[in-house]
């Protein structure tokens, strides 16, 4: 009797024993693929990071090695342990790869929307006022370099007035010359030297968004920021959306000074 029981024990091991070598290697197949999805996920959301220092963050039990206490877990309970930890960890993964998608297209919409909302803010406080061009100089047409350095020289002498509107009659006579990024620049300071920092904010803008490769374009967006910030009360969430603005377009192209200056307007601005 004893043997016959003991006969079917071994007979019912022997068969159960394909099935488990089966579900192991199932298990072990889908723990490698997972792996290989944390991985690919890991590189997405870490880009250029090397593999050796983000490896699965699972580690299989270690065995007892004195063969006291708990019983050493089953191969297939170690597998599925570790499979558990995987997919826990790919959805941690899979989340911050959405967030940064999230935060990235809210970053673009914002510098989309910057522009747009900046001349619909400069159109609604000028409420379409414009200065005039009271003293205008005879500065020469036919020689437009002669005519920039003559209305640069009102600025230097702080006829601010007749500076702003000898470089505005510049621009529409020069709008391409090499020194029209400059002429722009200094009309947008002659405005705001005469307490005018809507319409230097416009002049700013439209000399920065004309002329985006010009000399002085840099200039002119870092004071875009400057202008509204002079504005009463300040608006400080579009000078720090200009600001922003400057560092990303011109990255690794400022000169000292303007990169001096953001730094400064930052923390006047109290920009996060």
């Amino acid at each position: 009797m004893k043997r016959t029981i003991i006969l079917a024990a071994l007979g019912a091991t022997l068969l159960a024993a394909p099935v488990m070598a089966q579900t192991v290697d199932t298990l072990d197949r889908r723990l490698n693929n997972l792996e290989k999805e944390v991985r690919a996920v890991q590189r997405k959301v870490f880009p250029g990071a090397d593999d050796r220092f983000f490896e699965p963050e699972v580690t299989a039990p270690t065995a007892n090695p004195d063969g006291f206490g708990v019983p050493a877990a089953t191969p297939s309970a170690v597998l599925t342990e570790r499979i558990d930890a995987l997919e826990a960890q790919m959805q941690t993964l899979t989340g911050q790869m959405e967030e940064n998608s999230f935060k990235l297209r809210q970053m673009e919409e914002n510098f989309t929307r910057f522009e747009n909302d900046m001349k619909f803010r400069i159109s609604e406080l000028e409420g379409n006022g414009g200065a005039g061009l009271d003293g205008l100089t005879d500065a020469p047409s036919d020689d437009a370099t002669a005519q920039y350095e003559a209305a640069y020289a009102l600025y230097t002498d702080e006829d601010f007035a007749a500076a702003q509107a000898a470089f505005e009659t510049f621009l529409e006579d020069h709008a391409t010359h090499e020194r029209a990024s400059n002429a722009g620049y200094w009309m947008g300071r002659s405005l705001l030297a005469q307490d005018q920092p809507v319409q230097a904010v416009q002049a700013f803008l439209n000399n920065y968004q004309d002329r985006r490769e010009g000399a002085r374009a840099a200039d002119s967006l870092l004071w875009v920021g400057k202008a509204l910030m002079q504005i009463d009360p300040p608006r400080t969430t579009q000078a720090c959306q200009a600001y922003d603005r400057l560092e990303d377009e011109y990255a690794g192209k400022l000169s000292d000074e303007v990169a001096a200056g953001v730094v400064e307007a930052r923390l006047e601005a109290d920009c996060s």
